[in-house]
Protein backbone atom coordinates (compact mmCIF):
# COMPACT_ATOMS: atom_id res chain seq x y z
CA UNK A 1 0.00 0.00 0.00
CA UNK A 2 1.39 3.48 -0.85
CA UNK A 3 1.52 4.91 2.60
CA UNK A 4 1.99 8.54 0.49
CA UNK A 5 -1.73 8.32 -0.50
CA UNK A 6 -3.07 7.41 2.93
CA UNK A 7 -1.21 10.50 4.72
CA UNK A 8 -2.81 12.25 1.67
CA UNK A 9 -6.46 10.76 2.90
CA UNK A 10 -6.20 11.55 6.41
CA UNK A 11 -5.34 15.06 5.83
CA UNK A 12 -7.90 16.06 3.36
CA UNK A 13 -10.40 14.56 5.97
CA UNK A 14 -9.16 15.97 8.89
CA UNK A 15 -9.00 19.55 6.79
CA UNK A 16 -12.72 19.23 5.41
CA UNK A 17 -14.22 17.64 8.70
CA UNK A 18 -13.32 20.85 10.45
CA UNK A 19 -14.59 22.98 7.48
CA UNK A 20 -17.32 21.47 6.94
CA UNK A 21 -18.60 19.67 10.09
CA UNK A 22 -22.41 18.82 9.02
CA UNK A 23 -21.14 17.27 5.77
CA UNK A 24 -19.94 13.94 5.08
CA UNK A 25 -16.66 12.99 3.68
CA UNK A 26 -14.89 9.67 2.56
CA UNK A 27 -11.21 9.01 1.37
CA UNK A 28 -9.91 5.50 0.46
CA UNK A 29 -6.81 4.48 -0.53
CA UNK A 30 -6.88 1.61 -2.72
CA UNK A 31 -4.42 -1.10 -4.64
CA UNK A 32 -5.22 -3.99 -6.81
CA UNK A 33 -4.56 -5.09 -9.92
CA UNK A 34 -5.66 -3.52 -13.88
CA UNK A 35 -6.21 -5.58 -16.69
CA UNK A 36 -5.11 -3.36 -19.92
CA UNK A 37 -6.41 -4.95 -23.32
CA UNK A 38 -5.55 -3.02 -26.52
CA UNK A 39 -6.62 -3.38 -30.06
CA UNK A 40 -5.65 -1.88 -32.90
CA UNK A 41 -5.90 -3.59 -36.61
CA UNK A 42 -4.21 -6.39 -36.25
CA UNK A 43 -2.54 -5.65 -33.12
CA UNK A 44 -3.78 -7.41 -30.25
CA UNK A 45 -1.98 -6.68 -26.46
CA UNK A 46 -3.18 -8.01 -22.74
CA UNK A 47 -1.77 -7.40 -19.49
CA UNK A 48 -2.72 -7.65 -16.18
CA UNK A 49 -0.53 -5.57 -12.96
CA UNK A 50 -1.07 -3.91 -10.31
CA UNK A 51 -2.03 -0.58 -9.21
CA UNK A 52 -3.00 2.13 -6.82
CA UNK A 53 -5.25 5.21 -6.31
CA UNK A 54 -7.31 7.06 -4.06
CA UNK A 55 -11.06 7.54 -4.05
CA UNK A 56 -12.19 11.31 -2.35
CA UNK A 57 -15.82 11.91 -1.74
CA UNK A 58 -18.27 14.70 -0.51
CA UNK A 59 -21.84 14.21 0.11
CA UNK A 60 -24.45 16.90 1.19
CA UNK A 61 -27.49 14.77 1.61
CA UNK A 62 -29.59 17.75 0.59
CA UNK A 63 -27.79 19.97 -1.95
CA UNK A 64 -25.49 16.72 -3.95
CA UNK A 65 -22.30 15.03 -3.62
CA UNK A 66 -18.98 15.20 -5.47
CA UNK A 67 -16.71 11.90 -6.62
CA UNK A 68 -12.87 11.91 -7.36
CA UNK A 69 -10.63 8.74 -8.08
CA UNK A 70 -7.42 9.19 -9.22
CA UNK A 71 -4.94 6.17 -10.15
CA UNK A 72 -1.94 4.36 -12.03
CA UNK A 73 -0.83 1.46 -13.02
CA UNK A 74 2.89 2.08 -13.44
CA UNK A 75 3.12 -0.93 -16.02
CA UNK A 76 0.54 -2.53 -18.10
CA UNK A 77 1.48 -3.45 -21.52
CA UNK A 78 4.49 -1.79 -21.46
CA UNK A 79 3.10 1.56 -20.82
CA UNK A 80 2.20 3.31 -17.49
CA UNK A 81 -1.29 4.15 -17.73
CA UNK A 82 -2.82 7.13 -15.21
CA UNK A 83 -6.38 7.73 -14.55
CA UNK A 84 -9.03 10.27 -13.19
CA UNK A 85 -12.34 10.21 -12.88
CA UNK A 86 -14.70 13.01 -11.78
CA UNK A 87 -18.50 13.32 -10.85
CA UNK A 88 -20.17 16.26 -9.58
CA UNK A 89 -24.10 15.69 -9.12
CA UNK A 90 -26.30 18.48 -7.56
CA UNK A 91 -30.01 17.47 -6.26
CA UNK A 92 -33.41 19.35 -6.55
CA UNK A 93 -37.09 19.10 -5.62
CA UNK A 94 -38.85 17.56 -2.71
CA UNK A 95 -38.94 13.96 -1.44
CA UNK A 96 -36.78 12.05 -4.19
CA UNK A 97 -34.32 14.26 -5.80
CA UNK A 98 -33.76 15.57 -9.14
CA UNK A 99 -30.39 14.91 -10.45
CA UNK A 100 -28.24 17.17 -12.71
CA UNK A 101 -24.61 15.81 -12.82
CA UNK A 102 -21.45 16.65 -14.70
CA UNK A 103 -18.78 14.06 -15.34
CA UNK A 104 -15.39 13.82 -16.48
CA UNK A 105 -12.87 11.20 -17.26
CA UNK A 106 -9.56 10.85 -18.17
CA UNK A 107 -7.00 8.41 -18.93
CA UNK A 108 -3.60 8.48 -20.51
CA UNK A 109 -1.40 5.81 -22.39
CA UNK A 110 2.26 6.33 -22.50
CA UNK A 111 3.69 2.86 -23.86
CA UNK A 112 7.55 2.34 -25.28
CA UNK A 113 7.00 -1.38 -26.22
CA UNK A 114 10.70 -1.23 -27.77
CA UNK A 115 11.17 -3.71 -30.05
CA UNK A 116 8.37 -6.42 -28.19
CA UNK A 117 5.92 -6.53 -30.81
CA UNK A 118 6.91 -6.02 -34.08
CA UNK A 119 10.80 -8.02 -33.32
CA UNK A 120 14.37 -6.99 -33.49
CA UNK A 121 15.55 -3.55 -34.50
CA UNK A 122 11.38 -2.30 -34.46
CA UNK A 123 9.84 0.39 -32.53
CA UNK A 124 6.76 1.00 -30.83
CA UNK A 125 5.41 3.95 -28.92
CA UNK A 126 2.08 4.79 -28.38
CA UNK A 127 0.77 8.02 -26.35
CA UNK A 128 -3.08 7.66 -26.32
CA UNK A 129 -4.57 10.56 -23.78
CA UNK A 130 -8.67 10.14 -23.72
CA UNK A 131 -10.43 13.12 -22.47
CA UNK A 132 -14.46 12.45 -21.58
CA UNK A 133 -17.07 15.08 -20.72
CA UNK A 134 -20.65 14.53 -19.56
CA UNK A 135 -24.00 16.10 -18.48
CA UNK A 136 -27.00 13.52 -17.36
CA UNK A 137 -30.23 14.07 -15.81
CA UNK A 138 -32.38 11.53 -13.97
CA UNK A 139 -34.36 10.99 -10.83
CA UNK A 140 -34.23 9.10 -7.34
CA UNK A 141 -36.59 6.55 -6.95
CA UNK A 142 -36.62 4.58 -3.50
CA UNK A 143 -38.09 1.12 -3.53
CA UNK A 144 -38.55 1.64 0.66
CA UNK A 145 -37.49 -0.35 2.82
CA UNK A 146 -37.67 -4.10 2.62
CA UNK A 147 -37.40 -4.77 6.36
CA UNK A 148 -36.40 -2.87 8.93
CA UNK A 149 -33.12 -0.72 8.33
CA UNK A 150 -32.57 -2.21 4.46
CA UNK A 151 -33.24 0.54 1.99
CA UNK A 152 -32.57 0.63 -1.85
CA UNK A 153 -32.67 3.56 -4.48
CA UNK A 154 -32.59 3.76 -8.89
CA UNK A 155 -31.19 6.49 -10.46
CA UNK A 156 -32.26 6.05 -14.07
CA UNK A 157 -30.50 9.20 -16.41
CA UNK A 158 -30.33 10.42 -19.64
CA UNK A 159 -27.33 12.65 -20.81
CA UNK A 160 -24.99 13.87 -23.49
CA UNK A 161 -21.32 13.94 -23.49
CA UNK A 162 -18.14 14.83 -25.69
CA UNK A 163 -15.21 12.79 -26.69
CA UNK A 164 -11.32 14.22 -27.57
CA UNK A 165 -8.47 11.53 -28.24
CA UNK A 166 -4.93 12.70 -28.97
CA UNK A 167 -1.44 11.41 -28.92
CA UNK A 168 1.08 9.73 -30.92
CA UNK A 169 2.50 6.70 -32.26
CA UNK A 170 5.57 5.92 -33.33
CA UNK A 171 6.06 2.84 -35.66
CA UNK A 172 9.40 1.83 -37.23
CA UNK A 173 9.75 0.33 -39.65
CA UNK A 174 6.79 1.30 -41.19
CA UNK A 175 4.92 4.77 -41.04
CA UNK A 176 7.36 6.31 -38.39
CA UNK A 177 5.44 9.16 -36.14
CA UNK A 178 1.47 9.46 -36.58
CA UNK A 179 0.00 11.87 -34.85
CA UNK A 180 -2.89 11.08 -32.88
CA UNK A 181 -6.65 13.53 -32.99
CA UNK A 182 -9.93 12.74 -33.11
CA UNK A 183 -13.06 13.68 -31.77
CA UNK A 184 -17.24 12.93 -31.21
CA UNK A 185 -20.06 13.56 -29.66
CA UNK A 186 -22.67 11.48 -28.65
CA UNK A 187 -25.71 10.48 -26.27
CA UNK A 188 -25.53 8.36 -23.14
CA UNK A 189 -27.87 6.70 -20.72
CA UNK A 190 -27.46 4.67 -17.46
CA UNK A 191 -28.76 3.79 -14.36
CA UNK A 192 -27.33 3.49 -10.88
CA UNK A 193 -28.53 1.14 -7.87
CA UNK A 194 -27.62 1.90 -4.38
CA UNK A 195 -27.87 -0.97 -1.34
CA UNK A 196 -27.78 0.18 2.28
CA UNK A 197 -28.05 -2.15 5.59
CA UNK A 198 -28.31 0.14 8.66
CA UNK A 199 -25.57 2.61 7.66
CA UNK A 200 -22.62 0.29 7.61
CA UNK A 201 -22.91 -2.08 4.57
CA UNK A 202 -23.21 -0.02 1.14
CA UNK A 203 -23.49 -1.97 -2.15
CA UNK A 204 -23.23 0.38 -5.59
CA UNK A 205 -23.89 -0.57 -8.85
CA UNK A 206 -23.92 1.52 -12.11
CA UNK A 207 -23.69 0.69 -15.66
CA UNK A 208 -23.65 3.45 -18.64
CA UNK A 209 -24.17 2.91 -22.09
CA UNK A 210 -22.47 6.04 -24.82
CA UNK A 211 -23.82 5.63 -27.87
CA UNK A 212 -20.86 6.81 -30.04
CA UNK A 213 -21.08 6.64 -34.27
CA UNK A 214 -19.02 3.66 -34.79
CA UNK A 215 -19.79 1.66 -31.86
CA UNK A 216 -21.77 1.38 -27.93
CA UNK A 217 -18.82 1.51 -25.58
CA UNK A 218 -20.36 0.25 -22.03
CA UNK A 219 -19.01 1.16 -18.33
CA UNK A 220 -19.74 -0.74 -15.46
CA UNK A 221 -19.13 -0.54 -12.32
CA UNK A 222 -19.75 -2.28 -8.59
CA UNK A 223 -18.39 -0.92 -5.28
CA UNK A 224 -19.14 -2.78 -1.70
CA UNK A 225 -18.42 -0.82 1.64
CA UNK A 226 -18.18 -2.41 5.03
CA UNK A 227 -17.91 -0.22 8.09
CA UNK A 228 -16.51 -1.01 11.79
CA UNK A 229 -17.06 2.11 13.10
CA UNK A 230 -18.61 5.52 11.93
CA UNK A 231 -15.07 6.28 10.67
CA UNK A 232 -13.66 3.20 9.12
CA UNK A 233 -14.58 0.65 7.03
CA UNK A 234 -13.19 -1.84 4.09
CA UNK A 235 -14.00 -0.81 0.43
CA UNK A 236 -14.12 -3.14 -2.66
CA UNK A 237 -14.31 -1.86 -6.52
CA UNK A 238 -14.53 -3.44 -9.65
CA UNK A 239 -14.91 -1.67 -13.02
CA UNK A 240 -15.75 -2.22 -16.74
CA UNK A 241 -14.51 0.45 -19.03
CA UNK A 242 -14.65 0.00 -23.14
CA UNK A 243 -12.76 2.41 -25.13
CA UNK A 244 -12.67 2.38 -28.71
CA UNK A 245 -9.66 0.92 -28.72
CA UNK A 246 -9.38 -1.26 -25.88
CA UNK A 247 -10.82 -1.68 -22.34
CA UNK A 248 -9.63 -1.63 -18.74
CA UNK A 249 -10.49 -3.72 -16.45
CA UNK A 250 -10.14 -2.95 -12.16
CA UNK A 251 -10.48 -5.10 -9.24
CA UNK A 252 -9.01 -2.83 -5.95
CA UNK A 253 -9.68 -3.02 -2.03
CA UNK A 254 -9.01 -0.27 0.25
CA UNK A 255 -9.50 1.09 3.34
CA UNK A 256 -12.29 3.95 4.05
CA UNK A 257 -11.69 6.65 6.52
CA UNK A 258 -15.31 8.40 6.66
CA UNK A 259 -15.70 11.80 8.64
Amino acid sequence: MNFNIIRLCLVVVILTNNLFAKDIFIAAPYYGNICNIYTKGSLSLQDTQMMNGVYLQYINPENGQINLFLYQAPNVNYAKVNGLHGNADWYFGDGDKWVVGLGYDNIIIDMDAGSHIMGPGSTFKLYNDVKEVYVRFGKYISTGEWVAGLSTRFLPYIGYGTESIGGSATISPGPGLIRINSGENYPLAGINYRFNYHHFIDVDAKYMAMFQSTKTLNAFTFQANLYFTHNLGLTYQYKYMEQKSGKDIYSIAGIAFVL
